[in-house]
């Protein structure tokens, strides 16, 4: 129990260090923002739209499998242009 509790404290700390040493952003000229190198994701927002940025896109894969057996992979990929 002691353990958990140390590596969920650790957890927490290192946590907070990455979060605390995140870039700043930055803007192109219309106004949009630039990816940083670094940028931490936080879930469940990163599921959402991100309306900042210029461009974004959303990828859906699967598979299926026909009446005889054969087996077929596929992926959609949506885009997002703004502005």
């Amino acid at each position: 129990m002691i353990r958990l509790i140390l590596w969920c404290l650790c957890a927490q700390v290192l946590g907070t260090c990455c979060l605390a040493s995140q870039p700043e952003p930055r803007f192109n000229v219309d106004g949009f923002r630039i990816p940083q190198a670094g940028e931490v994701l936080q879930f469940p927002r990163a599921h959402a739209s991100h309306p900042e940025f210029r461009i974004e896109w959303w990828y859906l894969t699967g598979q299926l499998t026909a009446e005889e057996g054969r087996r077929f992979g596929w992926q959609a990929t949506f885009f997002s242009f703004c502005g």
